[in-house]
């Protein structure tokens, strides 16, 4: 019997996925949706975004946030819209997308508060606004 070979995983920071995000095209001077799935019911769910692939941690001295975003730089001003989920888990936001911002590319991620000390982030959304 030959044996295989032992199989290497590698993880993207901040790709905890405890739920889905789903955004919708992004196009300059429209307006695009962000919509979570499978979050915990009626939990509190953040948006952020950022330019750039890398890390941001945040702890739960920023208001009971716990997160490791896949993101660099993700700070307070970067957050497109905090809201709650439904009692399927289900969030969705809407923003304005700045006229003159096509071409810039666009990393968005959703995190749960309250679950501290764990992370419970969302996939990365990585798209260029048309």
């Amino acid at each position: 019997d030959a044996q295989s070979a032992p199989r290497s995983m590698t993880f993207k920071p901040g790709s905890a996925d405890c739920f889905e995000l789903n955004v919708s095209k992004l196009v300059a001077g429209g307006e695009a949706t962000w919509e979570m799935d499978g979050a915990t019911p009626g939990a509190q769910v953040a948006v952020v975004y950022g330019f750039n692939d890398g890390k941001t941690v945040v702890t739960e001295y920023w208001s009971d946030w716990c997160a490791t975003f896949g993101i660099e730089g993700v700070k307070g001003k970067r957050v497109i819209c905090v809201v709650y989920a439904d009692g399927d888990g289900s969030a969705r936001c809407s923003a304005a997308i700045p006229p003159g911002s096509s071409g810039a590319r666009i990393l968005s991620q959703a995190a749960e508060r309250g679950t501290c000390p764990d992370s419970c982030t969302s996939n990365v959304d990585d798209q260029v606004i048309d």
